[in-house]
């Protein structure tokens, strides 16, 4: 599993969220991502209304396989 995030601290947050404790082999890697790359913005408004279900509809799951 891999999580990106702005520091290692926030990546173990979100791992923490899904699991009870962090493994014993996980290992932070530090990568710079160039400008040149397209990101997508999403308002909250273009989301469906269940979009922080626990259970993930089809529309949210879409937005983060591109």
């Amino acid at each position: 599993m891999l999580y990106c995030g702005a520091t290692a601290s926030l990546c173990a947050l979100e791992l923490l969220a899904h699991s009870a404790m962090l493994p014993t082999d996980m290992i932070v890697v530090q990568a710079r991502v160039p400008k040149s790359l397209s990101m997508q913005t999403v308002e909250e408004s273009d989301l469906p209304p269940n979009w922080s279900s626990p259970i993930p509809s089809k529309k949210t799951q879409d937005l983060g396989t591109d």
